[in-house]
């Protein structure tokens, strides 16, 4: 394993062709201006990019998954290194679609109740299916009844700055939807009323064998189903906080602009904002103490807040699997370090019958491994003196690279 270079505390493997090697390093050596804007640095859907020498666009770099690097990280890399770096980039706007309520993935997620909120003492989480692995989420039953039985989820931290926006958004579709059923039952209970009052007066009309009076068994079910598919396609759409403006009230200290609303509705700049593989920047600069990687935990609060989420994740199962079907399952629950930068805000990777978050690389740590490790020394991580070793692919490994040249 041979440096990168001295003052990083980042290395990378030394076992490619002497050519290969040389034209990756002259790619890479080039050190942006200090003012560079952290809008050039972007991440293609593939997984990495370069320093941009123009405004004009993004040089994006296709990744290569077979190339693994091994890379040691030596005593404070990450406190005087990846930290700023990871500090100075605006919120992504993977997270602002969830704060925001601009994401279709957890929007669809919240109304087929494949997802919710855990409370904690220091933000929330929002825990949804991962859409790496469940592209489409518009059925509950859909998603629960797959033959494998292999599950992933992820669970995002909110700063509790951002709390408010998040909680405005969700309990508004949830309140939505509990009216939704409420007047779906209550529709069904009219017709189911008016039927039997059509069947006690009977009539030659009457379906042969039914005991309905003029309405067959076929003829009801349809009109039950249309019913519900009107009542869902007339709902009101969720109010969504866009451009630093909240609906029914002011925005939390913070939010930038950007995002004008539309009249009537939402910003169009905003609509899909974090949807699956939007991997840009937001104009949101991340607030004070904010959670980039489980290697910020160093309070009590931090360890009350893992348990808050350990147990609130035992919930959301709970909510979606039964007992038995529990008790058979390989769950594995964790964190990665470190992570592209995109992926900068704290979460935790929840699988279910597919795989554990900790693999031969060395970047996962399972939840209940943190949580003893926090309970026995909570500024383990704040000190920041050991060497620890890992595996990455490109994609962080030019994160890590553009930390080590902007903070040399």
């Amino acid at each position: 394993v041979k440096d990168h270079d001295g003052a990083s505390g980042a290395t990378e493997n030394d076992t490619d062709k002497p050519d290969e090697k040389s034209r990756r390093d002259e790619k890479l050596a080039l050190k942006p201006p200090r003012n560079h804007a952290a809008a050039s640095f972007s991440l293609s859907l593939a997984g990495s990019s370069e320093y941009d020498d123009s405004w004009s666009g993004v040089n994006r770099v296709l990744s290569m998954p077979s190339d693994v690097y091994h890379i040691k990280q030596l005593p404070g890399f990450h406190s005087r290194t990846l930290k700023p770096f990871y500090a100075a980039r605006p919120v992504s706007n993977v997270v602002m679609g969830l704060i925001r309520g601009t994401s279709l993935y957890a929007k669809q997620s919240v109304r087929a109740k494949l997802a919710t909120i855990i409370h904690t003492t220091c933000g929330w989480f929002f825990i949804m299916p991962n859409p790496k692995y469940h592209r489409e989420v518009d059925s509950r039953k859909g998603l629960l009844s797959r033959e494998t039985g292999k599950f992933r989820f992820v669970a995002w931290w909110i700063h509790p700055r951002f709390v408010p926006q998040l909680r405005q958004w969700f309990e508004r579709l949830t309140c939505d939807d509990s009216e939704q059923d409420r007047a779906a039952r209550q529709n069904e209970a009219r017709e189911a009323r008016a039927v039997q009052r059509q069947a006690g007066a009977g009539g030659p009309e009457g379906a042969v064998g039914t005991g309905i009076g003029g309405v067959s068994k076929e003829a009801r079910t349809s009109r039950e189903v249309l019913a519900g598919v009107s009542a869902a396609s007339s709902a009101p759409a969720p109010a969504v906080a866009m451009g630093g403006v909240s609906a029914g009230g002011p925005a939390p200290a913070g939010f930038g602009g950007g995002f004008d609303a539309a009249p009537g509705g939402e910003g169009e700049a905003g609509e899909n904002l974090g949807n699956p593989g939007d991997f840009r920047f937001s104009d949101v600069p991340k607030p004070e103490n904010y959670l980039h990687t489980y290697r910020d935990l160093h309070s009590r609060e931090h360890v009350s807040m893992l348990l808050q989420l350990r147990e609130g994740t035992h919930r959301f199962l709970r909510s979606l699997f039964d007992e038995k079907f529990i008790e058979h399952a390989s769950i594995s629950a964790g964190f990665h370090y470190p992570v592209r930068t995109q992926y900068a805000t704290l979460h935790m990777q929840l699988r279910v019958n597919s795989g554990s978050v900790c693999r031969e690389d060395g970047r996962g740590v399972e939840v209940n491994t943190l949580i003893d490790t926090v309970k026995r020394d909570r500024h383990v991580f704040e000190r920041d003196a050991e060497t620890i070793r890992y595996q990455v692919t490109e994609n962080v490994k030019v994160s890590l690279l553009a930390a080590a040249q902007e903070y040399e």
